[in-house]
């Protein structure tokens, strides 16, 4: 009998300018020596809502569809977080003013890590 357990660290949200997306990572053990691993992504960037609405969008959807694919959020002990793309220092692709604040608010709401969470801004 093959058993499959998959889990994930977090989501990762991506700012693209006028809306964001995210994705999110798994991993899994198969009997024996074999591993799996995919990733969950937003269809569509979130459009048209205020920064913290579609934010939150994005993370209840994928969320709820790694729970009906069977996802376990975390590992062991270990809270999930929320990450941004390229930890938010990509000079090419910049986060918009106060993301740290609106990730860390979003981490809060649904009582995952935010790993800038002693960063200020």
């Amino acid at each position: 009998m093959i058993r499959k357990r998959w889990w994930s660290m977090g989501i990762t949200l991506r700012w693209h300018g006028d809306g964001w997306s995210g994705r999110l990572t798994f991993h899994g053990y198969v009997t024996g020596e074999n591993a799996v691993e995919g990733e969950l992504r937003t269809s569509a960037i979130m459009k048209g809502l205020c920064d913290g609405a579609a934010v939150a969008r994005v993370v209840d959807t994928l969320r709820r569809e790694a729970g009906k694919t069977g996802i376990h959020l975390g590992f062991g002990d270990r809270k999930p977080s929320l990450y941004a793309h390229r930890d938010g220092e990509a000079s090419d692709e910049p986060m918009p003013e106060g993301w740290k604040i609106l990730l860390r608010t979003e981490a809060a709401r649904i009582g995952w890590d935010f790993p800038h969470l002693s960063d200020h801004g």
